[in-house]
């Protein structure tokens, strides 16, 4: 039988490397709020799931945490988060909207690469350092003026690859 709805007991506070990846029939996870870290991979594969809530005490989304999490439409990151490492979204071709958190100032590499653009995209608060290919993605999407309406003056990009 493939797991299909977990619930993480409320003691623990790290979901460890690929720990749920390739789940792809899991379809519901809760996570409670005393989960501090969520290491890389940890949700890779899991094509059923639609949703997801980010426990308020993250700071870092890992490389790879969503990747490929082909039915995710909706994710919900906290405003505690200030890094969205490499590939963290790659292949989330269902994501229909995505919020940067207001206190984010990382976004690398190939955060959203390989997957439909999100349909809406928020204006940053802060400086934040986006690096050449996320910059891409950005111009690449039509929410690309209504974002830089807002913030032009706090976005910049690196020269880091």
């Amino acid at each position: 039988p493939s797991l299909k709805e977990i619930e993480i007991h409320s003691l623990i506070t790290t979901i460890r490397y690929e720990t749920f990846c390739r789940c792809s029939s899991l379809y519901q996870i809760k996570i409670p709020y005393s989960v501090t870290v969520i290491r890389e991979s940890a949700f890779c594969g899991c094509s059923s799931k639609k949703e997801i809530e980010i426990p308020s005490l993250i700071t870092k989304i890992q490389s790879y945490t969503f990747y490929k999490c082909s039915s995710l439409k909706k994710i919900k990151i906290p405003s505690s988060v200030t890094t969205i490492k490499n590939y963290a979204f790659e292949g989330c071709s269902s994501l229909e909207q995505f919020e940067f958190p207001p206190l984010i100032k990382s976004i690398e590499r190939n955060t959203f690469f390989g997957g439909e653009r999100p349909k809406s995209l928020f204006h940053f608060t802060k400086k934040v350092v986006i690096t050449n290919q996320i910059m891409h993605y950005l111009k690449s999407t039509s929410k690309f003026v209504d974002l830089f309406k807002f913030s032009i003056t706090n976005i910049f990009s690196n020269k880091e690859n």
